[in-house]
């Protein structure tokens, strides 16, 4: 079996019954897999974690429950993948296009992901406040308005219409508006967050307290 660059020249090769199986090797040889051609292909938990795979074509590939961890990734193209149960934990994705990609308790702690491109709505189900750096990321709402994604958004499960609050646009279910009332939104999440810390403190003052006075008695 072959592993091609996307100008079709071979960068490996050897006698494997899968592609994945080839990809596994090629990555434990520590092979530069720098624009590898990997088009629609099933890496389905494959363990590739430290590959260099810069500048590759994944496009539809499938790498759900992969080990992606540290992986160089940078500027790939990435559309239309299924990222589920996916580790990408520290990998660098700076730069790669994720339009049309599937994610679900996708690992993404320490990931580089400036400059890069998203478009299923799966990917707020990403814990972005675990990313290394998001600057520059875009999310392009169906494909037509690009919104800013270069911080993490605020989320909201539970509602009839999920809410979705980036730095300058307001999703809610699967419409689109601006957010010139940002400050204010965040400022209120903050708040309620401060008002729930002050809470939990309070409690945690009374529970220590009451224990006080019960060992007192004794």
């Amino acid at each position: 079996m072959y592993l091609r660059n996307i100008n079709g020249d071979v960068i490996f090769e050897g006698y494997f019954h899968t592609v994945k199986r080839a990809v596994e090797a090629a990555v434990h040889e520590h092979v530069c897999l720098d624009h590898v051609n990997l088009r629609n292909a099933n890496l389905s938990q494959a363990s590739l974690d430290g590959a260099q795979m810069d500048g590759a074509c994944l496009w539809g590939a499938n790498l759900s429950y992969a080990d992606m961890s540290d992986v160089s990734l940078k500027n790939a193209d990435c559309r239309n993948m299924n990222f589920q149960n996916c580790c990408l934990a520290l990998t660098d994705g700076s730069g790669s296009d994720f339009k049309g990609s599937y994610f679900s308790q996708t690992i993404v702690t320490d990931t580089n992901l400036s400059n890069t491109k998203f478009s299923c709505p799966s990917v707020f189900s990403l814990n972005f406040q675990d990313t290394k750096t998001m600057v520059d990321a875009i999310y392009s709402h169906r494909g037509e308005v690009d919104c800013d994604l270069s911080t993490p958004p605020i989320v909201i499960h539970g509602l009839p219409k999920n809410i979705i609050l980036m730095k300058d646009k307001l999703i809610i279910g699967t419409s689109l508006y601006d957010a010139p009332l940002q400050d204010k939104i965040f400022d209120s999440f903050l708040q309620l967050m401060n008002f729930e810390k002050s809470l939990q403190d309070n409690h945690l003052e009374t529970t220590f307290c009451n224990l006080q006075k019960s060992l007192a008695k004794r």
